[in-house]
């Protein structure tokens, strides 16, 4: 039986909902900080134990030497050659700052680089299917750590976000900063990034022409969102 009996409120005539939906929320995403936290510790010191120790003098050679001019003060590109964009470069640079020029920062920062993308690897999974199968993503993208990284982390984020656009159209903060992220791309290689940038812009018009049924209304539509998306990565590219 449905009581008939109304609820009681305070002598002040105003009532308050209780706070018990707001503290679980609360503690639920306490609980989901710090198993992403973990599982980017635990992925880090995983990949920074099994790490090779030794010294590459083609590639870790070259990053290395010009990790060191860029933190002495010298501009990638203009007083040395580099062949691919600033952004690792600079990082390295920062880190060095920070804990001194040493092949163990370089390792350590290369470490939590790949961990935090193994994690979107474990997020990305989790929300389309379930728990086991992202752990299952998560462990893989380990096993095949030399994917891993930075650019790898802005390459497929940004093209998560835009996959909604097949089903929904998206806020404008949404599609700029992921021209955003795949501008960071670019920082870090110029042709993934520029190639980056033109796929995301063709599959914003391909999901633009899918769920409308004018084509006048879907170019309009497709043509806004592109431009807000370059706007994002313009941001990031046109000063280099």
């Amino acid at each position: 039986m449905i009581s008939s009996e109304q609820p009681k409120t305070p002598s002040n005539g105003s009532s308050s909902p209780p706070s018990f939906p707001v503290a679980g929320a609360d503690r639920r995403a306490k609980s989901r900080f710090w198993v992403y936290f973990l599982l980017v510790i635990g992925s880090a010191l995983y990949l920074f134990l099994t790490s090779d120790r030794s010294l590459d003098v083609y590639d870790q050679g070259i990053a290395l030497t010009a990790t060191m001019r860029a933190a002495a003060g010298q501009v990638v590109h203009r007083d040395f050659y580099y062949n691919y964009g600033p952004g690792g470069i600079y990082l390295s640079a920062a880190m060095s700052k920070l804990f001194g020029p040493s092949l163990l920062s370089i390792s350590i920062q290369g470490a939590i680089e790949q961990a935090l993308t193994a994690l979107l690897f474990f997020l990305c999974a989790r929300r389309l299917s379930n728990t086991r199968i992202a752990l299952v993503a998560l462990i893989t993208s380990l096993l095949w750590s030399e994917t891993l990284g930075l650019m790898t982390l802005f390459t497929l984020w940004p093209t998560w976000l835009l996959m909604e656009l097949f089903q929904r159209d998206i806020r404008a903060r949404r599609l700029y900063v992921s021209g955003l992220m795949a501008g960071v791309t670019t920082l870090y290689r110029y042709d993934l990034g520029q190639t980056l940038a033109g796929i995301h812009t063709i599959v914003i018009f391909i999901a633009g022409g899918l769920r409308e049924r004018s084509m006048k209304a879907g170019f309009k539509r497709s043509l806004r969102a592109a431009g807000i998306y370059l706007a994002g990565w313009a941001t990031i590219v046109v000063p280099l």
